[in-house]
């Protein structure tokens, strides 16, 4: 299992030996996205430093690189996170601490 905590976001990339990713909110522990992205065993796993992502490596040699569209994480979250108790509030929140763009309705709201 690789794992890895985004600063800029406030989030947990957790990558499984099988390729399955996990996208977790940090304060709530909620989980925003979940699939699988190699269909090879997971080698190694490290820090983006360009975009805060996380880049891993399969067994095969193939690099993948994941990372989070700032512009589309509120968005994302208030239409595919439903099951997450207060997510306006949440978004809210999470929009206020990191700067996320997109959100400036909300906020006038």
């Amino acid at each position: 299992m690789q794992m890895y905590i985004s600063i800029k976001y406030g989030l947990l990339y957790s990558v499984s030996k099988f390729g399955f990713l996990s996208l977790f909110e940090l304060t709530t522990c909620s989980l925003l996205y979940r699939n699988r992205i190699s269909n090879e065993s997971v080698f190694a796993g490290t820090r983006n430093s360009k975009n805060d992502g996380y880049l891993i490596i399969s067994k095969d040699g193939t690099i993948l690189s994941l990372s989070v569209d700032e512009t589309q994480l509120a968005s994302y979250m208030l239409t595919n996170c439903r099951h997450i108790p207060d997510v306006v509030q949440l978004v809210f929140k999470l929009a206020a601490r990191y700067r996320l763009p997109g959100v400036e309705n909300m906020f006038l709201q």
